[in-house]
């Protein structure tokens, strides 16, 4: 998106020479710290926040994010200034050709794909509210970190685009996202950061070094409160941060593993319903273990389903299926001549035994997924603590994500949209809220203002939403015939 950016430069700095900066008002006192705290509603965050879904940003997307949700139910969603993106919206697919800006996916009958670009020249035309002038209501940038937060004012340096979309620099001050919250004298503010500071290690196979420390994540949030805190009397409600395991773009594949005994919980080549495939279901049982690069896997991301069927990286060969039937107890001629006619039925179903194992950016290790989840409780804990230092609400996105996955919320599960189209609550990037995801994220809000605030605000029909992607996965192909290597361009 790096082209994007200078282009974005030029226009803003062509469209504001005829505009003048205004200062939002100070708001007026209503009768209730309620209805006072409604008077001017600000957000601050990430994708999250700002409505992101399906690996792109689009104004019908944006509309349904938690806030602009949370201002319709209060009839305020016409005041309540946002960063339109019109059709086809901006993407963070990388595309072959690098003049164009790729739209977010589509569902299509063979997978999520990108079906509409954008000449980076024309971009500038999608942002139909940028002539704003004063900072937006909604000032969540995707991909934004708790140091973005507060510290970074351009998408200079940072190949981020969403920066000089929502933040406008220099023409609102080289004023950070914060800074622009401040600016606008809100009465409510709806804070949620912190994914993005554990995100990417769960996108790229446990990287740790892309989780923030402890150290510098309590600084961060500290600042970020201290700031809000000493200058607004804003009411404010922050976030948690949700197990990033356990969305599906990490958790999709668990269903694939299979107990060895001595040889441990492994994954096993699986059909076009993500299902461990028996080689020998008329007398007993075989599983064949897929290779992988690195030892005591536990999940698998979602990418891989692409390489699954189009390349075969990770399906075993004739000599690795040998040496595991070797290991089941097998004599060696045997296993030899098993693994021969195994082969020619995998190559029959249309895939590649390659052999080769797949890479470590694919799969997330037990103890790296132990990692990425302290690391978690401990942000947790620290929001915990400063929450009750500056008298802040929380909203538990964390015990949110893990009733979705266990018992579900409103009929909506947690599950990828391929294993449930119709009650999904997850985009087809398998990382985002869909349109239901951001309902019944609003409605944890919209409880924790009644309850706190003691307003009425009605909850959001969240059945509306559902079966947003079920049409079009009414006559999908066999997963071999599926392409999702649009998932491997998805970025917090």
């Amino acid at each position: 998106m790096k082209k994007v950016l200078l282009i974005l430069i030029l226009a803003f700095a062509v469209v504001w020479l005829g505009c003048e900066l205004k200062t939002p008002e100070t708001p007026k006192l209503n009768l209730t710290q309620g209805q006072l705290a409604l008077n001017k509603i600000v957000a601050v965050g990430n994708s999250l926040t700002a409505g992101y879904q399906s690996a792109g940003l689009r104004r019908d997307f944006q509309e349904h994010s938690y806030p602009y949700l949370i201002a319709k139910q209060l009839g305020k969603a016409d005041e309540f200034e946002m960063p339109w993106i019109e059709a086809p919206g901006i993407g963070s697919t990388e595309l072959t050709d690098p003049n164009y800006v790729a739209g977010p996916l589509e569902m299509t009958a063979e997978g999520p794909k990108v079906l509409d670009s954008t000449l980076i020249t024309q971009v500038p035309t999608l942002l139909s509210n940028a002539l704003l002038p004063r900072p937006y209501d909604n000032l969540a940038v995707p991909g934004a970190d708790l140091n973005d937060a507060l510290n970074t004012l351009t998408s200079e340096g940072n190949g981020n685009a969403f920066f000089d979309i929502v933040l406008r620099n220099p023409n609102l001050g080289n004023t950070s996202m914060i800074q622009q919250a401040i600016m606008l004298n809100p009465t409510l503010i709806f804070l949620w950061l912190g994914n993005n500071d554990v995100l990417g290690a769960a996108l790229n196979g446990g990287d740790l070094d892309a989780i923030t420390s402890q150290s510098d994540f309590q600084s961060r949030l500290n600042s970020v409160l201290s700031q809000l805190r000493s200058n607004t009397s804003a009411f404010i409600v922050m976030g948690n941060v949700p197990y990033v395991t356990d969305i599906p773009f990490v958790n999709t594949l668990d269903g694939i593993f299979v107990d060895f005994g001595a040889l441990g919980k492994l994954p096993v080549m699986f059909d076009s319903n993500f299902q461990p495939i028996d080689f020998d279901p008329s007398d007993g049982v075989l599983y064949l273990p897929l290779q992988t690069a690195e030892t005591n896997v536990e999940h698998i991301t979602l990418p891989y389903l692409s390489i699954y069927s189009e390349t075969g990286i990770g399906i075993p060969d004739s000599a690795d299926i040998a040496d595991f039937l070797q290991l089941l107890g097998q004599d060696q001629a045997t296993a030899a001549a098993t693994a021969q006619q195994l082969v020619l039925g995998i190559k029959a179903n249309g895939l590649n035994p390659t052999g080769i194992p797949m890479p470590g950016n694919l799969t997330i290790t037990t103890d790296e997924a132990q990692s990425i989840k302290d690391a978690i409780d401990g942000f947790n804990a620290t929001i915990a603590q400063l929450a009750q230092t500056y008298q802040v609400a929380v909203f538990n996105a964390n015990a949110m994500l893990t009733q979705l996955n266990e018992s579900g919320i409103d009929g909506y599960t947690g599950k990828y949209v391929l294993l449930d189209p119709v009650n999904t609550a997850f985009s087809l990037d398998g990382v985002h809220p869909n349109n239901a995801g951001y309902a019944i994220v609003a409605n944890q809000f919209i409880g924790i203002l009644n309850q706190a605030l003691g307003l009425n605000i009605p909850s959001i029909d969240t059945d509306q939403y559902r079966g947003q992607y079920a049409q079009a996965l009414s006559s999908r192909k066999e997963l071999r015939r599926l392409s999702f290597r649009a998932l491997e361009g998805v970025k917090s």
